[in-house]
């Protein structure tokens, strides 16, 4: 694990790679079972992806994000570049490739916020027409979309050295990338990745291993985390987070999260909202933890401040559209005990 230096006095800056996209997010009055017809209650096209949600928090916080992920080459790429730069973003470290090798998520969200995600490449979210006599179909074999095509890049493009120019304070990514970008870092620079469904199936244990001993900490929810420690040889997640010399920070939804590190565990509550959307609310969690552990916060403190920024974000349809200021998140946990489970209503205002 690389340590953190002490707080900061300035904005705090971080590298982000990752997905940037955009979701097609139909809204439900509860997900769909077997035979069902269902009426949409709203539908929008609207920015997401890992990398471009941590971006986007890191910046909306008032942290400085330099963005190294990927544009597309088309519409899609113009308003992504468009809407980042209009965030304060720099995404001067940015790249270009082919829309064909990118993806477009198809979100249905369920009538507490809960979703069911779709990850499409681009050729299956917008497929050829078909007539009633002859089916044109896309097939997507395995390994194929934006991800590999990304992971590809990076390898025959290594980040530009301009990218860790300082200051820069740490390096995000998700964890799929992590093989493929640990070896650009600089020393001691430190890492934060983020574990998502499918992220790890394809590295060894020795692989895992190593990343997560590289890295300052690793974010993943419940689920996702929860075969790990086996899979790794050791019985817990305070036992593997002991082993690897890292903090792992276990994220559960509105119940809070919980903190892994040196053996011990922490729970830190969270904040049961009347959610809309949770899609991107693990991002958001993210990006708003480091920015507050790289102000010089303590686990737990970050830990409150990333479930409350989350709890904020599930109050509109779409990843990004709610994600809140510093003062919205300072204002709501002014309003609460610690470690107090707070009911914030579907109406609340922040900025």
């Amino acid at each position: 694990m690389t340590p953190l230096e002490p707080a900061i006095s300035r904005a705090p800056v971080l590298a982000v790679t990752g997905g940037n996209h955009y979701d097609l997010l139909v809204r439900l009055p509860r997900l769909p079972r077997s035979n069902d017809r269902l009426a949409a209650q709203e539908a929008i096209l609207a920015p997401g992806g890992m990398g471009g949600n941590v971006a986007t928090t890191f910046a909306r916080l008032g942290g400085q994000a330099r963005f190294a992920g990927s544009f597309t080459d088309d519409e899609d790429g113009a308003a992504l570049r468009y809407d980042m730069d209009a965030e304060g973003i720099d995404i001067g470290f940015a790249s270009s490739h082919p829309a064909n090798g990118h993806q477009r998520g198809f979100i249905l969200v369920g009538e507490c916020g809960e979703r069911a995600i779709l990850g499409l490449p681009f050729q299956a979210a917008a497929p050829p027409r078909s007539t009633s006599r002859e089916l044109q179909t896309t097939h997507t074999p395995p390994g194929s979309g934006w991800k590999a095509t990304f992971l590809d890049f990076l390898r025959e493009h290594p980040l530009p050295q301009e990218l860790f120019r300082p200051p820069l304070d740490g390096f995000y990514c998700p964890g799929a990338f992590a093989p493929v970008l640990t070896a650009q870092l600089p020393p001691g620079l430190p890492l934060f990745i983020d574990i998502e469904t499918g992220h790890l199936d394809a590295m060894s244990a020795p692989e895992i291993m190593a990343i997560l001993r590289r890295a300052t900490i690793a974010f993943g929810n419940d689920e996702n985390l929860q075969s790990l420690p086996g899979r790794l040889g050791c019985s817990s997640l305070p036992e593997l987070a002991s082993a690897a010399t890292t903090t792992i920070v276990e994220t559960r939804g509105d119940a809070g999260c919980t903190i892994h590190v040196a053996g011990r565990s922490e729970i830190v509550r969270g904040f049961r909202v009347d959610a809309v959307d949770t899609t991107g609310a693990g991002d958001c969690f993210a990006g708003a933890f480091i920015f507050s552990i790289l102000r010089g916060m303590a686990l737990p403190d970050a830990a409150r401040f990333g479930n409350a920024a989350a709890a904020l974000s599930t109050l509109s349809l779409g990843s990004r559209g709610r994600i809140p200021s510093i003062a919205a998140v300072e204002r709501l946990l002014a309003t609460c005990f610690r470690n107090e489970m707070t009911i914030v209503p579907r109406s609340a205002r922040h900025d």
